[in-house]
């Protein structure tokens, strides 16, 4: 069996893994995923590195952790605080690049334009037609986050449309 200080599952390593301040992990297969706290690109300046005695029996997939993406927002539709309206939503992407491009659609609704709240996020949408996308109880100001996902500089292209109606 191992030594003292030695780990004998991957679950043993990814709970100290998890204990570092600034992430979040968790096991998959022989694997330890690691997100950042950080949102964005923020996280991509998180170090990935293994100790001196490691070397040879452990990997890291790179330096640093890579594939955070800075979210854009729509502008702000001011609704009056209403407790009544729903608000739909079409999204239509016109053109894509980039290797496996989506866009995830994010509803944030706010009663004073500093603190938003997250509603139900769209799936992540790839194809070149409409989507829907509903949102009930917005409360006075409501925006949309968009977060573009991929590899290769993924980027995606048009348009969305808001339509406040009474529920």
């Amino acid at each position: 069996g191992p030594g003292g200080g030695e780990i004998s599952s991957i679950t043993e390593l990814e709970v100290l893994v998890e204990a570092v301040a600034g992430i979040n992990s968790s096991v998959s297969g022989t694997r330890i995923l690691i997100t950042a706290d950080a949102p964005g690109t923020g996280g991509n300046a998180v170090t990935l590195a293994l100790g001196g005695s490691n070397a040879g029996t452990m990997a890291v997939s790179g330096a640093t952790l890579t594939g955070g993406v800075a979210a854009t927002y729509s502008d702000v539709l001011e609704l009056g605080g209403e407790s009544d309206v729903e608000v739909d939503a079409v999204i239509n992407l016109s053109a894509k690049t980039g290797t496996s491009p989506t866009l995830t659609v994010t509803p944030q609704v706010s009663m004073d334009k500093v603190n938003w709240i997250d509603r139900t996020a769209s799936a992540a949408l790839s194809a070149l037609s409409p989507s829907e996308l509903h949102t009930d109880e917005p409360l006075a100001y409501l925006r949309y986050k968009l977060v573009v996902g991929g590899t290769a500089s993924p980027s995606v292209t048009g348009t969305l449309v808001a339509m406040p109606s009474r529920g």
